[in-house]
């Protein structure tokens, strides 16, 4: 019974040990200059644009909407507190987008010049997005309507500047 004990117990550490040797083997390096922690950007920013921000960009705009038809009006808005939090949380997506796209690797790509205005840009989103949150929070449905409004303009103010069409495989 004893040894069983024991080899059960060496059985456990060398088990641990090997699952902290290869977690340590997974996590990323922290560049050796500024010691900040590397960042996997390999999905380019057209990528994250078509993957991530215009989904999520399209739950938020399309949140609370007027709909004319010969019928009458249609006032479209989240009711259930299931449709305010997907709104919320896809809002949410866009505030931390924001924060991807200034990551090292998008943020300065050879086709973005002005990175201090790149990041700007890129934190209007997110702040625009900070107040389609609280709007989600409050269950305002005019102050989410107004988040979408600063959002699109965020989006538009950005897509004026770095759309970038000078070559098909370009990335953004």
């Amino acid at each position: 019974m004893r040894t069983t004990t024991r080899a059960a117990l060496l059985a456990s550490c060398v088990l641990q040990a090997a699952c902290n040797n290869h977690s340590a083997a997974v996590a990323p390096s922290p560049d050796p200059v500024t010691g900040t922690p590397a960042f996997d950007t390999s999905i380019d920013t057209r990528q994250l644009m078509s993957w991530m921000i215009d989904p999520s960009s399209k739950v938020v705009f399309g949140a609370v909407a007027s709909i004319v038809t010969e019928q009458g009006e249609e006032n479209v808005q989240p009711r259930t507190d299931d449709e305010w939090n997907n709104v919320r949380n896809n809002a949410v997506t866009m505030l931390e987008a924001g924060n991807l796209l200034m990551l090292e690797g998008r943020s300065r790509s050879s086709q973005v010049q002005d990175v201090t205005d790149w990041n700007a840009k890129a934190r209007a989103m997110s702040a625009a997005a900070r107040s389609a949150i609280e709007a989600t929070e409050v269950k305002d449905p005019e102050a989410l309507f107004a988040a979408s409004g600063d959002i699109y303009q965020t989006c538009t103010d950005c897509h004026a500047k770095y759309i970038f069409t000078a070559t098909p495989d370009a990335k953004q």
